[in-house]
Formats: structure tokens, C-alpha cells, sequence
């Protein structure tokens, strides 16, 4: 199997989104990805078995050194982007998905603004989690 080298830029991250065999093809495949020499299966595709495609989730960080070989009897593809590198003060917004323990906000009772503390915003996954099951 050949290797094929990917080059992540600085400040950035492969975003590995799938593997697919080409259309109309009927073999099989296994991907497997070379991470700083340390060696993983990705996945299996299989035509014959109605396998066309795997979806990943896999992140290779700037300076890592990547690639991707298949062992098998057909192409494939590997998809994915590149995406910028978050730093703390981009995480830290995310997690708190605008909203902070010292926020505050007025409530006006009788007519008077009473200032009262916002509670702590649930995480985005509970969020969803709770109107789906409703």
C-alpha cells in the first residue's frame, strides 16, 4: 500500500469527515491513517457489502506528521478540511455559549430594577437533550 502524505498548515487541524470508495466500484478497503509513526485502522469499505462509505471525527493537530494507506482491492477517498486552531479565549466562549456566572441582568419588580444573577448555562448537549425529551 502507498502512502499518502497530508500537510496540516500552522495554526490549524485536519478534520477527517469520511472515507468512500469511488462510484461504481466493488471492492473493499481498509484505510488506515499514520499519525507521528503510530499506525490505525480508520475502517473497512466494502461495495459488495453495501458499505459505500464510513463517517469519521478524527482531528490531526499542525506539526503532527499524517498519512493514509489502503490495503485492498480499490480506491478510495479521504474527505475532510482544514480548519483554524481555537485558542482558549475562542473554547471558553463555546462552552459558555454567551452567558458567564457574573453576568447580570435588571428585573424590574413594582416598577424598580432589581438586579439579580443569571444561574449558570446548561451545556449546549444537555440543552438538546431536554427539549428532545419533552
Amino acid at each position: 500500500a502507498k502512502d499518502t502524505k497530508a500537510v496540516v498548515p500552522p495554526n490549524s487541524a485536519l478534520h477527517l469527515s469520511q472515507v468512500a470508495v469511488p462510484a461504481n466500484s466493488n471492492g473493499k478497503a481498509t484505510v488506515y491513517i499514520t499519525v507521528d509513526g503510530k499506525s490505525f485502522a480508520l475502517g473497512t469499505v466494502d461495495a459488495s457489502a453495501n458499505i459505500y462509505q464510513i463517517q469519521l471525527d478524527h482531528i490531526v493537530n499542525a506539526g503532527q506528521s499524517v498519512s493514509f494507506s489502503a490495503k485492498g482491492n480499490t480506491n478510495v477517498h479521504v474527505t475532510g478540511y482544514v480548519q483554524p486552531e481555537m485558542d482558549d479565549d475562542d473554547m471558553d466562549m463555546d462552552m459558555m455559549d454567551g452567558e458567564s456566572d457574573d453576568e447580570e441582568e435588571e428585573e424590574f419588580v413594582r416598577g424598580k430594577p432589581n438586579k439579580v444573577e443569571l444561574a449558570k448555562a446548561a451545556p449546549k448537549d444537555a440543552k438538546k437533550k431536554a427539549a428532545a425529551a419533552a
